[in-house]
């Protein structure tokens, strides 16, 4: 059987067979709305795909740039932690030579207090 067409609408009323052409006729109609719907809503779903997938990538290219700032916070951390480690190492060697100083002169007025005492007696 031919694959009817509009033209047969008028003749499928009247012919033999019509009835058959008219469903056929609305069958394929229905089905060509029903594809378009379709068609409609696979463009929506693309669309809203290409929505997520450019979030994703945005999101990536976020997460890459706060990775980076934080990376280079880290490092600039461990530096001044350095630095101050440096620091306290020095400090303490100083605090140490001063100590040590001290120590002496206390020493020194110690021994100069007892040559005092005993040529006070």
């Amino acid at each position: 059987m031919t694959e009817p067409k509009v033209e047969d609408w008028q003749y499928s009323m009247a012919g033999e067979g019509g009835l058959e052409i008219a469903v056929q006729l609305f069958e394929k109609k229905v089905l060509q709305d029903q594809l378009l719907t379709i068609q409609d809503h696979q463009k929506a779903l693309d669309q809203e795909n290409q929505n997520y997938a450019d979030k994703i990538n945005q999101q990536k290219i976020d997460q890459a740039e706060i990775y980076n700032y934080l990376n280079k916070k880290l490092e600039d951390n461990y530096a001044q932690i350095a630095e101050l480690e440096n620091k306290i190492l020095a400090e303490q060697g100083e605090r140490e030579r001063e100590e040590d100083a001290l120590e002496g002169e206390l020493a020194d007025l110690d021994r100069r207090l007892g040559e005092g005492l005993r040529a006070l007696e």
